[in-house]
């Protein structure tokens, strides 16, 4: 990634379209991210956007038609922060009619960020939905190559790679004793997809070597047969005291501190395009447990602490190799500090910031 020299050129300003600040999401976390690292590189001009109710959902698009018009006139870049759902595509379909409506010139980048709802009949029907639609923007921005290569081939050349930046978190030697327990920790939305389950499973294999092992889900779920499933996976297993459940929302400090004290970081995927909470566990050096997607293992670039999507006894059989072997641990350990230096946000800003220069420059 190139490095941006504020000095080579005057600055650019970009209206963000994104649902930071108002509301508490992935996309939400990536917005105040990317905004943060790019204020010193362009002007800025935040243009929330809240999703609200049902209705809210489908009246609000039309009624932000003004506000978006005047982004239009007064930025050279619109980047809008785009997440697959049923109603994403009218507030996209809004946004770039209001360009077509203005006969403005300025560029629109779309960042398309990648969902599970992409997965079946209805997720391919709803892709080319989205790639129709990004006919109209200048460029976009995926986070894999397996989300640039599900996009229609209309719209494929239009697209760029850049994955999720990482935080570059000061590890403080105070932070690094664990709670006295070798902890496992899964964040994120609790729902099938993730192999939540799937790790439950995989506790009382762990347990035969590490007694006193705790596995920590944390995250919201909505999936009440799921969430019934989970408990009585564990209350079978009798496994109350080694696996807790926190379903809520998890602030973002409250998720630096548990990544803090945690052993490992586990994401048992079954399916995934990408994963903010890899980035995280990467800001934080903690050594990740994956699945072996080729998603995940294209981000972290190893198979070291990978297992068998889907397979409980290969997930258990790495978390007792890394929780026993040192050296195995320190190695990817070792390994999460490079690919830190490699993602960090600031790396992602000055290559969005080359982009959006590059859209200007071919005029």
């Amino acid at each position: 990634m190139s490095e941006y020299n504020p000095l080579k050129k005057p600055l650019l300003s970009v209206g963000f379209v994104t649902p930071y600040p108002p509301e508490q999401c992935g996309v939400a976390e990536y917005s105040k991210q990317l905004v943060k690292n790019l204020q010193n590189s362009v002007k800025i001009k935040i243009l929330p956007w809240k999703s609200g109710n049902t209705s809210e959902k489908l009246i609000r698009p039309i009624r932000e038609i003004g506000t978006l018009a005047k982004a239009f006139d007064e930025n050279d870049i619109v980047h809008i922060q785009y997440e697959i759902g049923i109603y994403y595509p009218l507030f996209l379909l809004t946004i770039l009619l209001t360009k077509k409506l203005t006969r403005c010139h300025t560029k629109i980048v779309v960042t398309a960020h990648e969902s599970y709802a992409r997965f079946g009949v209805v997720g391919k029907i709803t892709l080319f939905m989205e790639g129709v639609l990004l006919l109209f923007a200048d460029a976009i921005i995926v986070h894999s190559t397996k989300h640039q290569n599900a996009l229609p081939f209309f719209v494929r050349h239009r697209t760029t790679v850049i994955p999720i930046g990482v935080e570059n978190v000061t590890i403080n030697i105070t932070f690094k004793k664990e709670n006295g327990r070798p902890t496992i920790l899964i964040p994120g939305f609790i729902n099938r997809w993730k192999g939540y389950d799937i790790a439950v499973e995989a506790m009382p294999l762990v347990l035969e070597r590490f007694p006193n092992a705790l596995l920590m889900l944390v995250g919201r779920g909505d999936d009440l047969k799921f969430l019934a499933y989970l408990d009585s996976l564990i209350k079978k297993g009798g496994l109350q005291k080694n696996v807790a459940i926190c379903n809520k929302y998890i602030s973002n400090d409250d998720l630096d501190n548990l990544l803090r004290s945690c052993k490992l970081v586990a994401l048992p995927y079954r399916r995934i395009t990408n994963s903010a909470l890899l980035a995280k566990a990467i800001a934080f050096e903690k050594p990740t447990v994956i699945s072996d997607l080729p998603e995940l293992l294209g981000y972290y670039k190893t198979r070291d602490s990978s297992f068998a999507t889907g397979n409980y006894k290969s997930l258990a059989s790495i978390i007792i190799k890394l929780l026993e072997d040192h050296n195995l641990y320190g190695r990817i350990q070792d390994h999460t500090k490079t690919l830190k230096a490699l993602y960090l946000w600031r790396n992602v800003a000055n290559t969005t910031v080359d982009l959006y220069w590059s859209l200007l420059e071919t005029n």
